[in-house]
Parts: C-alpha cells; structure tokens; sequence
C-alpha cells in the first residue's frame, strides 16, 4: 500500500517501498514475534487477566520461545537475545527478590498454575519459604 502510487506520491513511494532482503528478513522474525503478539493478547484481553500467568508466560517467552536455535540467523538471534535480556530486565526473573512478588506469589498458590513446568522450582521453593515466614 504505501508504495501504491495512486495512494502515495511517486517520488514518496520510491523511498517507502521495501527491498526483498528487509522483506526477508521480516519473514525470518515472523516466529520470533508471533509468540510475543500471543502473550500480548492474553496480558492485554479485554477481560482481567489472571495474575497467576503472567510470570509463567513470561518463564515460557524467556526458556522456550526465545531460546536460540540451531538454525537460527544472526539477526534473529539478535533480536531473540535483546528481547530475553529486556524481560529478565523488566520482570527480574532470577532475582531472589521475585519470589516476593504478588504475581510469583499468586501462580506459587494457584491451584491451576502452580505445576506449571515453565516456572523455576527455585523461584517456587523461594516463595514458600517466604509464605512460612
């Protein structure tokens, strides 16, 4: 569309029609996004989300879908590497202080999500023993 000349201006449309090597690229990253887009959803419905999910969805982003592959090109392990470093960041995923958290804490007593695989047993352990005290 925006390289559609009778849309856009042609000398416009000259600078905003994308090169086969970005559109490759963009296909190459289409897997990468996809689990994003769907953890978006969820986190952002239109009906409260469960606080139970939230670390568990993250653990599963982090351990499984943006683990780096074999086959993997550069610019997508790139991309896969920022977007770990920028949820453990965020989320603080290995510190010992997110077992505090009201979010660990709800998926560690959530009878639906507490056998979750994705979510570290030692985050687990390291609640409970935050619950006893």
């Amino acid at each position: 569309m925006l390289s559609n000349k009778s849309v856009v201006k042609p000398s416009d449309a000259a600078t905003l029609d994308m090169k086969d090597e970005y559109w490759s690229l963009m296909s190459e990253l289409l897997p990468v996004l996809q689990p994003l887009q769907i953890v978006t959803e969820l986190l952002s419905a239109e009906s409260t989300p469960v606080a139970s999910l939230v670390y568990p969805l993250m653990w599963k982003l982090v351990s499984v879908d943006l683990a780096d592959k074999a086959d993997d090109i550069a610019a997508v392990k790139s991309v896969k590497g920022d977007l770990r470093r920028g949820i453990n960041d965020r989320f603080k995923m290995t510190d010992q202080e997110t077992a505090n958290h009201p979010f660990v804490v709800a998926t560690v007593l959530d009878p639906a999500t507490k056998a979750i695989d994705a979510f570290p047993d030692q985050i687990k352990v390291q609640c409970c023993e935050v619950l006893r005290y």
